[in-house]
Protein backbone atom coordinates (compact mmCIF):
# COMPACT_ATOMS: atom_id res chain seq x y z
CA UNK A 1 0.00 0.00 0.00
CA UNK A 2 2.81 2.42 0.86
CA UNK A 3 4.31 1.92 -2.60
CA UNK A 4 0.99 2.90 -4.21
CA UNK A 5 0.82 6.04 -2.07
CA UNK A 6 4.40 6.93 -2.98
CA UNK A 7 3.64 6.48 -6.68
CA UNK A 8 0.50 8.57 -6.42
CA UNK A 9 2.51 11.34 -4.74
CA UNK A 10 5.17 11.23 -7.43
CA UNK A 11 2.52 11.37 -10.14
CA UNK A 12 1.23 14.61 -8.60
CA UNK A 13 4.78 16.04 -8.67
CA UNK A 14 5.09 15.71 -12.44
CA UNK A 15 5.15 19.12 -14.08
CA UNK A 16 3.96 19.25 -17.66
CA UNK A 17 5.15 15.75 -18.58
CA UNK A 18 6.09 15.35 -22.22
CA UNK A 19 4.85 12.49 -24.38
CA UNK A 20 8.24 10.89 -23.85
CA UNK A 21 7.84 11.11 -20.05
CA UNK A 22 4.43 9.45 -20.26
CA UNK A 23 5.78 6.76 -22.55
CA UNK A 24 8.53 5.98 -20.04
CA UNK A 25 5.91 5.56 -17.32
CA UNK A 26 3.82 3.31 -19.58
CA UNK A 27 6.81 1.10 -20.34
CA UNK A 28 8.46 0.94 -16.92
CA UNK A 29 5.93 1.79 -14.15
CA UNK A 30 3.21 -0.83 -14.36
CA UNK A 31 0.90 0.57 -11.61
CA UNK A 32 0.67 3.91 -13.44
CA UNK A 33 0.44 2.65 -17.01
CA UNK A 34 -3.27 3.20 -17.49
CA UNK A 35 -3.14 6.69 -15.99
CA UNK A 36 -0.21 7.73 -18.19
CA UNK A 37 -1.82 6.20 -21.29
CA UNK A 38 -5.10 8.02 -20.62
CA UNK A 39 -3.21 11.30 -20.35
CA UNK A 40 -1.31 10.55 -23.56
CA UNK A 41 -4.53 9.83 -25.47
CA UNK A 42 -5.90 13.28 -24.51
CA UNK A 43 -3.08 14.84 -26.54
CA UNK A 44 -1.82 14.39 -30.06
CA UNK A 45 0.15 11.16 -29.58
CA UNK A 46 2.65 10.13 -32.22
CA UNK A 47 2.47 6.71 -33.81
CA UNK A 48 5.30 5.69 -31.51
CA UNK A 49 3.25 6.77 -28.48
CA UNK A 50 0.31 4.73 -29.72
CA UNK A 51 2.51 1.66 -30.24
CA UNK A 52 3.57 1.93 -26.60
CA UNK A 53 -0.05 2.01 -25.43
CA UNK A 54 -1.02 -0.87 -27.72
CA UNK A 55 1.83 -3.03 -26.43
CA UNK A 56 1.58 -2.28 -22.70
CA UNK A 57 -1.96 -1.11 -21.78
CA UNK A 58 -4.53 -3.76 -22.57
CA UNK A 59 -7.55 -1.69 -21.49
CA UNK A 60 -6.74 1.11 -23.96
CA UNK A 61 -5.32 -0.92 -26.83
CA UNK A 62 -8.39 -0.71 -28.99
CA UNK A 63 -8.74 3.07 -28.62
CA UNK A 64 -5.06 3.58 -29.49
CA UNK A 65 -5.35 1.24 -32.47
CA UNK A 66 -8.41 3.09 -33.77
CA UNK A 67 -6.39 6.31 -33.65
CA UNK A 68 -3.70 4.65 -35.77
CA UNK A 69 -6.23 3.36 -38.29
CA UNK A 70 -7.52 6.91 -38.89
CA UNK A 71 -4.03 8.12 -39.87
CA UNK A 72 -3.25 6.21 -43.03
CA UNK A 73 -1.32 3.62 -41.03
CA UNK A 74 1.98 2.24 -42.22
CA UNK A 75 2.54 -1.49 -42.54
CA UNK A 76 4.42 -1.40 -39.26
CA UNK A 77 1.42 0.23 -37.55
CA UNK A 78 -0.83 -2.48 -38.93
CA UNK A 79 1.50 -5.24 -37.74
CA UNK A 80 1.28 -3.87 -34.19
CA UNK A 81 -2.51 -3.86 -34.35
CA UNK A 82 -2.62 -7.36 -35.85
CA UNK A 83 -0.42 -8.68 -33.07
CA UNK A 84 -1.95 -7.00 -30.02
CA UNK A 85 -5.54 -5.94 -30.81
CA UNK A 86 -7.67 -8.98 -31.54
CA UNK A 87 -10.99 -7.13 -32.16
CA UNK A 88 -9.36 -5.15 -34.98
CA UNK A 89 -7.06 -7.90 -36.21
CA UNK A 90 -8.99 -8.94 -39.31
CA UNK A 91 -9.58 -5.34 -40.43
CA UNK A 92 -5.89 -4.50 -40.00
CA UNK A 93 -4.88 -7.69 -41.81
CA UNK A 94 -7.02 -6.84 -44.84
CA UNK A 95 -5.55 -3.33 -44.89
CA UNK A 96 -2.06 -4.81 -44.74
CA UNK A 97 -2.81 -7.07 -47.70
CA UNK A 98 -4.09 -4.11 -49.73
CA UNK A 99 -0.90 -2.17 -48.91
CA UNK A 100 1.29 -4.99 -50.25
CA UNK A 101 3.30 -6.10 -47.23
CA UNK A 102 7.00 -6.74 -47.50
CA UNK A 103 8.41 -10.14 -46.56
CA UNK A 104 9.50 -8.63 -43.23
CA UNK A 105 5.88 -7.81 -42.33
CA UNK A 106 4.69 -11.27 -43.29
CA UNK A 107 7.42 -12.87 -41.18
CA UNK A 108 6.34 -10.71 -38.24
CA UNK A 109 2.75 -11.96 -38.56
CA UNK A 110 3.95 -15.55 -39.02
CA UNK A 111 5.99 -15.39 -35.82
CA UNK A 112 3.52 -13.63 -33.54
CA UNK A 113 -0.05 -14.24 -34.78
CA UNK A 114 -1.04 -17.89 -34.76
CA UNK A 115 -4.51 -17.35 -36.24
CA UNK A 116 -3.03 -15.78 -39.40
CA UNK A 117 0.16 -17.82 -39.57
CA UNK A 118 -0.82 -20.20 -42.36
CA UNK A 119 -2.33 -17.46 -44.51
CA UNK A 120 0.74 -15.24 -44.11
CA UNK A 121 3.00 -18.21 -44.82
CA UNK A 122 1.25 -18.94 -48.13
CA UNK A 123 1.58 -15.30 -49.13
CA UNK A 124 5.27 -15.36 -48.26
CA UNK A 125 5.87 -18.45 -50.38
CA UNK A 126 4.14 -16.84 -53.37
CA UNK A 127 6.29 -13.71 -53.02
CA UNK A 128 9.48 -15.77 -52.94
CA UNK A 129 11.24 -15.26 -49.63
CA UNK A 130 15.01 -15.00 -49.38
CA UNK A 131 16.91 -17.81 -47.69
CA UNK A 132 17.49 -15.51 -44.71
CA UNK A 133 13.75 -15.25 -44.07
CA UNK A 134 13.31 -19.00 -44.40
CA UNK A 135 16.15 -19.58 -41.92
CA UNK A 136 14.49 -17.12 -39.53
CA UNK A 137 11.21 -19.03 -39.67
CA UNK A 138 12.99 -22.37 -39.26
CA UNK A 139 14.64 -21.06 -36.10
CA UNK A 140 11.78 -19.16 -34.46
CA UNK A 141 8.48 -20.63 -35.74
CA UNK A 142 8.38 -24.27 -34.73
CA UNK A 143 4.96 -25.13 -36.31
CA UNK A 144 6.33 -24.18 -39.74
CA UNK A 145 9.87 -25.42 -39.20
CA UNK A 146 9.70 -28.49 -41.43
CA UNK A 147 7.75 -26.72 -44.19
CA UNK A 148 10.27 -23.88 -44.22
CA UNK A 149 13.17 -26.34 -44.18
CA UNK A 150 11.80 -28.15 -47.25
CA UNK A 151 11.29 -24.83 -48.99
CA UNK A 152 14.90 -23.86 -48.19
CA UNK A 153 16.23 -27.12 -49.61
CA UNK A 154 14.09 -26.80 -52.74
CA UNK A 155 15.31 -23.27 -53.35
CA UNK A 156 18.93 -24.27 -52.79
CA UNK A 157 20.35 -23.87 -49.32
CA UNK A 158 23.84 -22.36 -49.26
CA UNK A 159 26.55 -23.64 -46.93
CA UNK A 160 26.03 -20.47 -44.89
CA UNK A 161 22.34 -21.35 -44.48
CA UNK A 162 23.19 -24.90 -43.44
CA UNK A 163 25.70 -23.71 -40.85
CA UNK A 164 23.06 -21.35 -39.43
CA UNK A 165 20.63 -24.27 -39.07
CA UNK A 166 23.32 -26.47 -37.52
CA UNK A 167 24.14 -23.81 -34.97
CA UNK A 168 20.60 -22.80 -34.00
CA UNK A 169 18.15 -25.65 -34.73
CA UNK A 170 19.00 -28.88 -32.93
CA UNK A 171 16.15 -30.81 -34.53
CA UNK A 172 17.62 -30.39 -38.03
CA UNK A 173 21.34 -30.48 -37.23
CA UNK A 174 22.13 -33.93 -38.54
CA UNK A 175 20.20 -33.47 -41.78
CA UNK A 176 21.83 -30.10 -42.40
CA UNK A 177 25.30 -31.47 -41.60
CA UNK A 178 24.81 -34.38 -43.99
CA UNK A 179 24.00 -31.99 -46.84
CA UNK A 180 26.88 -29.70 -45.90
CA UNK A 181 29.45 -32.49 -45.97
CA UNK A 182 28.25 -33.56 -49.42
CA UNK A 183 28.58 -30.05 -50.81
CA UNK A 184 32.28 -29.30 -50.40
CA UNK A 185 32.51 -27.61 -47.01
CA UNK A 186 35.25 -25.13 -46.17
CA UNK A 187 37.47 -25.58 -43.12
CA UNK A 188 35.41 -23.20 -40.97
CA UNK A 189 32.21 -25.03 -42.02
CA UNK A 190 33.77 -28.36 -41.07
CA UNK A 191 34.61 -26.87 -37.67
CA UNK A 192 30.94 -25.97 -37.29
CA UNK A 193 29.93 -29.60 -37.90
CA UNK A 194 32.61 -30.88 -35.52
CA UNK A 195 31.40 -28.56 -32.77
CA UNK A 196 27.64 -29.14 -33.04
CA UNK A 197 26.95 -32.51 -34.69
CA UNK A 198 28.35 -35.45 -32.81
CA UNK A 199 27.10 -38.05 -35.33
CA UNK A 200 29.25 -36.53 -38.11
CA UNK A 201 32.13 -35.30 -35.97
CA UNK A 202 34.68 -37.93 -36.97
CA UNK A 203 33.87 -37.67 -40.69
CA UNK A 204 34.19 -33.88 -40.60
CA UNK A 205 37.45 -34.14 -38.63
CA UNK A 206 39.02 -36.44 -41.21
CA UNK A 207 37.98 -34.06 -43.99
CA UNK A 208 39.50 -31.17 -42.03
CA UNK A 209 42.78 -33.06 -41.57
CA UNK A 210 43.04 -33.53 -45.34
CA UNK A 211 42.57 -29.81 -45.88
CA UNK A 212 45.15 -28.91 -43.20
CA UNK A 213 43.52 -27.14 -40.24
CA UNK A 214 44.83 -23.74 -39.22
CA UNK A 215 45.73 -23.01 -35.61
CA UNK A 216 42.52 -20.98 -35.38
CA UNK A 217 40.52 -24.02 -36.53
CA UNK A 218 42.14 -26.19 -33.88
CA UNK A 219 41.50 -23.62 -31.15
CA UNK A 220 37.85 -23.44 -32.19
CA UNK A 221 37.46 -27.22 -31.87
CA UNK A 222 39.23 -27.31 -28.50
CA UNK A 223 37.02 -24.53 -27.19
CA UNK A 224 33.63 -25.77 -28.36
CA UNK A 225 33.50 -29.55 -28.07
CA UNK A 226 33.08 -31.54 -24.88
CA UNK A 227 36.14 -31.98 -22.67
CA UNK A 228 35.65 -35.75 -22.65
CA UNK A 229 35.88 -36.06 -26.44
CA UNK A 230 39.08 -37.82 -27.61
CA UNK A 231 39.01 -35.62 -30.71
CA UNK A 232 39.53 -32.55 -28.54
CA UNK A 233 42.76 -34.05 -27.17
CA UNK A 234 43.86 -34.93 -30.70
CA UNK A 235 43.27 -31.35 -31.87
CA UNK A 236 45.23 -30.01 -28.90
CA UNK A 237 48.18 -32.34 -29.60
CA UNK A 238 48.19 -31.26 -33.22
CA UNK A 239 48.24 -27.61 -32.18
CA UNK A 240 51.10 -28.15 -29.73
CA UNK A 241 53.20 -30.21 -32.16
CA UNK A 242 52.72 -27.79 -35.05
CA UNK A 243 54.01 -24.26 -34.98
CA UNK A 244 52.10 -22.74 -32.07
CA UNK A 245 52.34 -19.02 -31.44
CA UNK A 246 52.64 -17.70 -27.91
CA UNK A 247 48.90 -17.01 -28.08
CA UNK A 248 48.25 -20.69 -28.97
CA UNK A 249 50.39 -21.85 -26.04
CA UNK A 250 48.56 -19.55 -23.64
CA UNK A 251 45.30 -20.95 -25.00
CA UNK A 252 46.44 -24.54 -24.33
CA UNK A 253 47.58 -23.66 -20.81
CA UNK A 254 44.12 -22.27 -20.04
CA UNK A 255 41.94 -24.86 -21.78
CA UNK A 256 43.71 -28.25 -21.89
CA UNK A 257 44.66 -29.69 -18.51
CA UNK A 258 46.54 -32.69 -19.88
CA UNK A 259 48.88 -30.54 -22.01
CA UNK A 260 49.23 -27.61 -19.61
CA UNK A 261 52.77 -28.41 -18.40
CA UNK A 262 54.14 -29.08 -21.89
CA UNK A 263 52.56 -25.90 -23.22
CA UNK A 264 54.00 -23.91 -20.31
CA UNK A 265 57.49 -25.25 -20.92
CA UNK A 266 57.15 -24.47 -24.62
CA UNK A 267 56.09 -20.92 -23.78
CA UNK A 268 59.03 -20.43 -21.42
CA UNK A 269 61.34 -21.70 -24.15
CA UNK A 270 60.08 -18.99 -26.52
CA UNK A 271 60.98 -16.09 -24.20
CA UNK A 272 57.42 -14.98 -23.38
CA UNK A 273 56.56 -11.31 -23.56
CA UNK A 274 55.32 -9.26 -20.62
CA UNK A 275 51.85 -9.59 -22.11
CA UNK A 276 52.15 -13.40 -22.08
CA UNK A 277 53.26 -13.45 -18.46
CA UNK A 278 50.57 -11.04 -17.31
CA UNK A 279 48.00 -13.19 -19.11
CA UNK A 280 49.21 -16.30 -17.27
CA UNK A 281 49.14 -14.44 -13.95
CA UNK A 282 45.59 -13.28 -14.54
CA UNK A 283 43.99 -16.45 -15.89
CA UNK A 284 45.76 -19.42 -14.33
CA UNK A 285 46.32 -20.56 -10.80
CA UNK A 286 49.08 -23.09 -11.29
CA UNK A 287 51.76 -20.96 -13.02
CA UNK A 288 50.97 -17.46 -11.83
CA UNK A 289 53.65 -17.46 -9.13
CA UNK A 290 56.39 -18.48 -11.54
CA UNK A 291 55.19 -16.00 -14.17
CA UNK A 292 55.08 -13.24 -11.57
CA UNK A 293 58.66 -14.00 -10.47
CA UNK A 294 59.89 -13.83 -14.05
CA UNK A 295 58.09 -10.57 -14.63
CA UNK A 296 59.23 -9.06 -11.35
CA UNK A 297 62.80 -10.33 -11.04
CA UNK A 298 64.02 -10.73 -14.61
CA UNK A 299 62.52 -7.56 -16.07
CA UNK A 300 62.45 -4.97 -13.31
CA UNK A 301 63.01 -2.06 -15.65
CA UNK A 302 60.30 -2.90 -18.16
CA UNK A 303 57.34 -4.10 -16.13
CA UNK A 304 54.83 -2.14 -14.12
CA UNK A 305 54.25 -3.96 -10.82
CA UNK A 306 50.72 -2.62 -10.49
CA UNK A 307 49.87 -4.74 -13.57
CA UNK A 308 50.01 -7.87 -11.43
CA UNK A 309 50.35 -6.87 -7.79
CA UNK A 310 46.66 -7.70 -7.20
CA UNK A 311 47.09 -11.21 -8.63
CA UNK A 312 50.07 -12.91 -7.02
CA UNK A 313 49.48 -13.24 -3.26
CA UNK A 314 52.90 -14.50 -2.26
CA UNK A 315 54.70 -11.76 -4.19
CA UNK A 316 52.62 -8.77 -3.12
CA UNK A 317 55.13 -7.52 -0.59
CA UNK A 318 58.06 -8.05 -2.94
CA UNK A 319 56.23 -6.28 -5.76
CA UNK A 320 55.36 -3.46 -3.38
CA UNK A 321 59.02 -3.02 -2.43
CA UNK A 322 60.03 -2.95 -6.08
CA UNK A 323 57.44 -0.30 -6.68
CA UNK A 324 58.78 1.78 -3.79
CA UNK A 325 62.31 1.52 -5.22
CA UNK A 326 61.11 2.81 -8.57
CA UNK A 327 59.12 5.60 -6.96
CA UNK A 328 55.40 5.03 -7.31
CA UNK A 329 53.23 7.59 -8.98
CA UNK A 330 49.93 8.65 -7.47
CA UNK A 331 48.27 6.48 -10.08
CA UNK A 332 50.21 3.42 -8.85
CA UNK A 333 49.24 4.14 -5.27
CA UNK A 334 45.57 4.62 -6.11
CA UNK A 335 45.62 1.29 -7.94
CA UNK A 336 47.08 -0.50 -4.90
CA UNK A 337 44.63 1.21 -2.54
CA UNK A 338 41.75 0.02 -4.68
CA UNK A 339 42.85 -3.57 -5.38
CA UNK A 340 45.31 -4.76 -2.69
CA UNK A 341 43.53 -4.76 0.64
CA UNK A 342 46.53 -5.97 2.66
CA UNK A 343 48.59 -2.96 1.47
CA UNK A 344 45.75 -0.45 1.37
CA UNK A 345 46.58 1.58 4.47
CA UNK A 346 50.32 1.72 3.77
CA UNK A 347 49.67 2.91 0.22
CA UNK A 348 47.06 5.39 1.48
CA UNK A 349 49.56 6.93 3.89
CA UNK A 350 52.15 7.11 1.13
CA UNK A 351 49.62 8.85 -1.13
CA UNK A 352 48.85 11.39 1.58
CA UNK A 353 52.58 12.02 2.12
CA UNK A 354 53.07 12.61 -1.59
CA UNK A 355 50.05 14.89 -1.69
CA UNK A 356 46.79 13.44 -2.93
CA UNK A 357 45.25 15.58 -5.64
CA UNK A 358 41.51 16.22 -5.85
CA UNK A 359 41.46 13.78 -8.75
CA UNK A 360 43.06 11.07 -6.56
CA UNK A 361 40.59 11.69 -3.74
CA UNK A 362 37.63 11.49 -6.12
CA UNK A 363 39.00 8.15 -7.40
CA UNK A 364 39.22 6.81 -3.83
CA UNK A 365 35.73 8.10 -3.00
CA UNK A 366 34.30 6.33 -6.01
CA UNK A 367 36.13 3.00 -5.75
CA UNK A 368 37.26 2.39 -2.13
CA UNK A 369 34.32 2.30 0.26
CA UNK A 370 36.32 1.91 3.54
CA UNK A 371 38.20 5.16 2.82
CA UNK A 372 35.34 7.17 1.32
CA UNK A 373 34.56 9.31 4.34
CA UNK A 374 38.18 10.14 5.13
CA UNK A 375 38.92 10.95 1.50
CA UNK A 376 35.78 13.10 1.32
CA UNK A 377 36.73 15.09 4.43
CA UNK A 378 40.20 15.72 2.96
CA UNK A 379 38.61 16.77 -0.34
CA UNK A 380 36.47 19.32 1.50
CA UNK A 381 39.74 20.89 2.78
CA UNK A 382 41.23 21.22 -0.73
CA UNK A 383 38.84 23.73 -2.26
CA UNK A 384 36.93 21.29 -4.45
CA UNK A 385 34.88 22.53 -7.38
CA UNK A 386 31.20 21.67 -7.74
CA UNK A 387 31.97 18.69 -9.97
CA UNK A 388 34.26 17.19 -7.29
CA UNK A 389 31.72 17.89 -4.54
CA UNK A 390 29.33 15.90 -6.68
CA UNK A 391 31.43 12.79 -5.99
CA UNK A 392 30.91 13.24 -2.26
CA UNK A 393 27.21 13.88 -2.80
CA UNK A 394 26.80 10.73 -4.87
CA UNK A 395 28.95 8.22 -2.96
CA UNK A 396 29.24 9.30 0.71
CA UNK A 397 25.90 8.93 2.48
CA UNK A 398 27.10 10.42 5.79
CA UNK A 399 28.29 13.63 4.11
CA UNK A 400 25.61 14.02 1.46
CA UNK A 401 23.72 16.84 3.19
CA UNK A 402 26.96 18.70 3.93
CA UNK A 403 27.97 18.32 0.28
CA UNK A 404 24.59 19.62 -0.82
CA UNK A 405 24.87 22.67 1.44
CA UNK A 406 28.31 23.35 -0.05
CA UNK A 407 26.87 23.01 -3.53
CA UNK A 408 24.14 25.54 -2.76
CA UNK A 409 26.80 28.07 -1.72
CA UNK A 410 28.62 27.41 -5.00
CA UNK A 411 25.32 27.78 -6.89
CA UNK A 412 26.50 25.43 -9.63
CA UNK A 413 24.60 25.21 -12.87
CA UNK A 414 24.81 21.43 -12.62
CA UNK A 415 23.16 21.05 -9.17
CA UNK A 416 20.04 19.42 -10.59
CA UNK A 417 22.21 17.21 -12.79
CA UNK A 418 24.16 16.02 -9.73
CA UNK A 419 20.90 15.11 -7.97
CA UNK A 420 19.80 13.14 -11.04
CA UNK A 421 22.73 10.74 -10.62
CA UNK A 422 21.76 9.45 -7.17
CA UNK A 423 19.71 6.35 -7.84
CA UNK A 424 17.37 6.33 -4.84
CA UNK A 425 15.11 8.84 -3.06
CA UNK A 426 17.04 11.61 -1.29
CA UNK A 427 16.43 13.20 2.15
CA UNK A 428 13.85 15.98 2.38
CA UNK A 429 16.59 18.38 3.45
CA UNK A 430 18.06 18.05 -0.01
CA UNK A 431 14.97 17.71 -2.16
CA UNK A 432 13.34 20.78 -0.59
CA UNK A 433 16.15 22.86 -2.04
CA UNK A 434 16.05 21.62 -5.62
CA UNK A 435 13.50 21.44 -8.36
CA UNK A 436 13.19 17.82 -9.35
CA UNK A 437 13.06 17.17 -13.05
CA UNK A 438 10.46 14.85 -14.48
CA UNK A 439 13.30 12.44 -15.23
CA UNK A 440 14.19 12.26 -11.55
CA UNK A 441 10.53 11.80 -10.60
CA UNK A 442 10.14 8.98 -13.12
CA UNK A 443 13.35 7.34 -11.86
CA UNK A 444 11.83 7.36 -8.37
CA UNK A 445 8.59 5.92 -9.75
CA UNK A 446 10.55 3.05 -11.28
CA UNK A 447 12.39 2.55 -7.98
CA UNK A 448 9.12 2.26 -5.99
CA UNK A 449 7.44 0.14 -8.67
CA UNK A 450 10.30 -2.35 -8.49
CA UNK A 451 10.09 -2.43 -4.67
CA UNK A 452 6.40 -3.29 -4.94
CA UNK A 453 7.00 -6.27 -7.25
Amino acid sequence: MKYKEALDGLWQELKGPTNYDLRCIIEYVKPLRKRAASELLKREPSNYDLWSIIEHVEELREEAAERLLKRKPTNKDLCYIIRYVEPLREMAWQMLIRQRPLNYHLCYVIQYVESLREQAWQMLIKKGPSNDYLCYIIRYVEPLRIDAWRELINRGATNKDLCYIIEHVEELREEAAKKLLKGGATKSELCCVISYVKAFREQAWQMLIKKGPSNADLRYIIKYIEHTEPLREEAAERLLKGEPSNYDLRFLIIHVDSLRERAWQALIGKNPSNEDLCYIIKWTGIYKEEAAKRLLLERPSTNRPWDFIKISDSLKVQAWRKLLEKGPTNRDLCFIIRYVESLRMEAWQRLLERGATNFDLCYIIKHVEPLREEAANRLFEQNPNSYEIGYIFKYVDSLRIKAWQRLLKERPRNAECIVEHVEYPLPKEIMSGVKKSNKKIIDEMIYFANLGN
